[in-house]
């Protein structure tokens, strides 16, 4: 979970954001616990914008994958606690993520990483086959490396 404490706020954007939004400069992670960052691409009026959102709940999760008639996740993170107990984190590329509904009535996320490794639950821990089937919640979108990259046009000059 995220704790902000009001000695981070920004009290300057926090005025200028919308209502009940705060902005903070820092914020702590009470536990070593996985949490994820979620980008989606949101269109407005013809235009593309990027935002980011942190979540710790799986919950959390499926509803900022869920698509959207303006908004669509475009990228999705895993960041865990180091195995290795020297405080260090790891963000990890998601490239998939299924949702298995198990026999007790929750949801297991099973997530895939860009390398084709697979694991679940808040430490990562190794997919069990037998949990039940899969249901495709996100995949990541890739542009192959082949294909031509889009050319953005250099900004004009205003001076």
């Amino acid at each position: 979970m995220f704790v902000a404490n009001s000695d981070f706020e920004n009290h300057f954007l926090s005025a200028l954001g919308a209502p009940g939004d705060r902005h903070y400069r820092a914020i702590q992670l009470s536990g070593r616990l996985t949490w994820f960052i979620v980008t989606c691409a949101l269109q407005d009026d013809g235009l593309e914008m990027l935002h980011s959102v942190c979540c710790a709940w799986d919950e959390d999760l499926l509803a900022l994958l869920e698509p959207r008639p303006h908004s669509r996740a475009v990228s999705l993170q895993r960041v865990v606690s180091s195995h290795e107990g020297d405080g260090r984190w790891e963000a990890r590329e998601v490239s998939k993520v299924w949702c298995i509904a198990s026999q007790k009535g929750k949801q297991v996320l099973v997530f895939q990483d860009r390398d084709g490794s697979e694991s679940s639950g808040p430490f990562g821990a190794p997919v069990v086959d037998d949990l039940g089937e899969r249901e495709l919640v996100y995949e990541a979108m890739r542009v192959a490396p082949d294909e031509p990259q889009p050319q953005r046009e250099p900004p004009a000059k205003n001076y």
